[in-house]
């Protein structure tokens, strides 16, 4: 079961990993209400959760770590 959930994880990972799908993910990710608390539609935003999940950014406490460490690169003010 663990080689079929890797090669789930690498297949997102393909499709998302390219400059477009990075682009595209961002959209999906703001359309389902991923960055929003206030979002109406919970079970978008849970599939949202979902996504970033299958793509393996949060599964352990230093990806988690990781995740955090990128947010605070995000310019501010833009």
């Amino acid at each position: 079961m663990l080689l079929k959930i890797d090669e789930h994880r690498d297949c997102y990972r393909r499709c998302f990993g390219t400059a477009d799908g990075r682009r595209v993910l961002g959209h999906l990710l703001m359309d389902m209400g991923f960055f929003d608390p206030n979002t109406e539609s919970l079970e978008l935003r849970n599939y949202a959760t979902r996504i970033v999940r299958t793509l393996g950014f949060c599964d352990t406490p230093n990806k988690v770590d990781q995740l955090v460490g990128k947010m605070f690169e995000v310019t501010q003010g833009e």
